[in-house]
Formats: C-alpha cells, structure tokens, sequence
C-alpha cells in the first residue's frame, strides 16, 4: 500500500482520539491531512462520509441527551443551503476552497473571543440560520462540526447534551 493510505489511516486514528477526548478537532485534523493528498472537489465528500460515521456513533451513544429544540431550527433550510453550496462549487477553483478551509478554521478559534459572543449562548432561533449556512459550508468546505461547536456551547448543558447535539447537527451536513 502507498505510504500516503498509512498516513490518512494512523491520522483517522488519532483524529478519533481527539475527537472523542475535547469532543470537535479530529475532523479539522482528518481533513487537513486529506487535502494532501486528494482536491478538495475529492477531499471534502470523502471527509463527510468519515464524519458521518464518527457523529452518528455519538449520536447513538448520547441519543438521550440531543437537545431536539435546537437540531430542527438547525437542519430546516439546510437543505436550501446545501442547494447554494452545489452551486457555488461548480464556480469556484479548488485553491479558493482550500483557502475557504482554512479561513474558516482560524475564525473558529476566535469566534468566542468576540465580547459579545465570549459568554452568552446561541439562542435557539439563531440556529435557522446557521442551518442554512451550514449547509453550503458542508458542500463546500465539509468541517461542519468545527465552525458550529462553538456556537452550540452553552454554560448550562452537560458535555454529553453538547456532544449529542453536535453529533446530530455534524451528521446532517
């Protein structure tokens, strides 16, 4: 096999650890190390299919904390969004998207610095239209679960309803 198989292989492992130790990450890491080696027009699908395998073992391991109120308002125009996305990576050159990638993965390290956002959760509303977002970020980009986890943090929830209700918010991108 090609070295490149071992790496993507050993990384998928240790992603797995990340993820299930701090709860987001192991994605950013995967992806990273996909796009390597594959376009991202390759790269991001096959991302999404790893990611749907790990969010939808959280969401069978914590399916009664999902907090339910929160996963309908995100996924009701993600499909609209999704609709976009397709549409806008038929025009936009693989570079642009890697570019796109990484943008978005230093604005999630900084999304919770902002003063306003530093200490107030999301309110439940806001999750329509992070949906929509979302769902022509997963066409485009595939690290769902990292842009929004910050944003489905909350002082009130325990760590499983979070992972819970990441999971199934992940698994739908």
């Amino acid at each position: 096999m090609a070295p490149e198989i071992y790496l993507v292989a050993v990384t998928g492992f240790f992603s797995s650890i990340v993820s299930t130790a701090l709860g987001v990450g192991g994605g950013t890491l995967i992806m990273g190390v996909l796009l390597l080696f594959l376009p991202p027009v390759a790269a991001v699908p096959f991302h999404g299919m790893i990611q749907l395998i790990t969010n939808s073992w959280r969401v069978v391991l914590f399916w009664r904390d999902i907090q339910w109120q929160v996963v309908w308002r995100f996924v009701l125009l993600m499909p609209v969004g999704a609709w976009f996305g397709i549409g806008v990576v038929q025009q936009v050159s693989p570079r642009a998207i890697q570019v796109l990638i990484g943008v978005l993965v230093l604005t999630t390290l900084t999304v919770r610095h902002i003063p306003y956002l530093a200490h107030k959760p999301m309110p439940n509303w806001a999750f329509i239209p992070l949906g929509l977002g979302m769902g022509a970020m997963a066409v485009l980009v595939g690290i769902v679960a990292t842009i929004i986890g910050p944003l489905v943090l909350r002082p009130d929830w325990k760590k499983e309803k979070v992972l819970a209700t990441l999971g199934v918010c992940a698994s739908t991108g």
